[in-house]
């Protein structure tokens, strides 16, 4: 016999890690480096680094607006980290609101991306980006926002 408990604890595990492995993949679009076994702890200490110079960065609304929903990620990131092994449906609340976050911030770098095409101006890299602009590429106007 199946005790109910262990299956939706093992599918609660399984959905954090998923969720943990997308956020990862979310963060590197910021410019984060790929990590390949991400825990939540990790993940917001690099949600803030980025947060810190998206918001400190000179292009423009969007960028800064950016860094303000990377700072939420983070907050979000870190109430995950401080429940880390218990109560593993918060915890995944947490993860979602994190994702969410990041996000709505590759909207609006996509959103000013089209904008720009629309208007007649190009889209710095050549069109519509792939990976995100990175803090980096924000300070240095690669990507068209700002």
């Amino acid at each position: 016999m199946v005790d109910d408990r262990s299956v939706s604890a093992t599918w609660w595990d399984d959905r954090r890690d998923a969720r943990l492995t997308e956020l990862a993949a979310l963060l590197a679009f910021y410019g984060a480096d790929p990590l390949d076994d991400p825990g939540t702890g990790e993940l917001a200490h690099t949600a803030v680094a980025l947060a810190g110079e998206y918001q400190a960065s000179d292009r423009g609304h969007a960028v800064h607006r950016a860094g303000d929903l990377l700072r939420e990620a983070a907050i979000a990131l870190h109430a995950a980290d401080r429940l880390r092994g218990t109560a593993v449906a918060v915890v995944n609340h947490h993860l979602r609101c994190a994702a969410f976050a990041l996000e709505q911030a590759r909207g609006l770098f996509l959103e000013e991306a089209g904008r720009r095409s629309l208007s007649g101006q190009a889209p710095a890299a050549g069109g519509r980006p792939t990976k995100g602009p990175g803090p980096s590429a924000t300070r240095e106007g690669r990507f068209g926002v700002g």
